[in-house]
């Protein structure tokens, strides 16, 4: 495994108790990708992503730095979240983004870095700076078990995905 991605690994599961989802066989890794080759991927310009067990970093990201290594870790989270899944409704999304965001400033003050990053605000999504969002123990769903809801439709999230892009 690549020596990064392990220390991140590492320090996910010393600091917050996030590990992999079977620890004796997965072994992620990322692959450098152009800002054209994101956008093409996410349809934005991201400077991660993972997609189907798969982590994606934009070039631009120096991963010899603090900030870099913060992105990768951001991803790696997702990674431990059942290997990237899609969200099913903004109740997911805003779960497994809220975890990772916190990883991501949790790693970036451990080491010193006085840099935030801040989860977009979107309809109902709210991002509390510097407090760790309560993790359930890894599941079925590994991290990615948000609290029980009542799920929603397909119809209701296509509409709430089109009102969003309206606004």
């Amino acid at each position: 495994m690549d020596p990064l991605v392990l220390s991140l690994l590492l320090y996910l599961k010393a600091t917050l108790g996030i590990e992999l989802m079977d620890p004796q066989h997965d072994r992620p890794s990322y692959t450098v990708v152009t800002q054209k080759e994101m956008i093409a991927m996410k349809g934005t310009d991201a400077l991660g992503i993972c997609i189907n067990g798969k982590i994606f970093i934009e070039s631009v990201v120096d991963l010899n730095t603090t900030t870099g290594k913060a992105v990768l870790l951001h991803e790696l989270v997702h990674y431990t979240q059942h290997y990237c899944p899609l969200a099913k409704d903004w109740v997911q999304y805003s779960w497994n983004e809220r975890v990772a965001y916190a990883a991501h400033n949790s790693y970036l003050r451990d080491k010193g870095s006085t840099e935030r990053v801040h989860m977009p605000n979107s309809e109902g999504l709210e991002y509390y700076e510097d407090v760790m969002y309560p993790l359930r123990k890894k599941g079925p769903c590994g991290y990615s078990c948000p609290p029980a809801v009542e799920p929603e439709t397909p119809e209701k999230i296509r509409e709430r995905f089109q009102q969003a892009e309206v606004q």
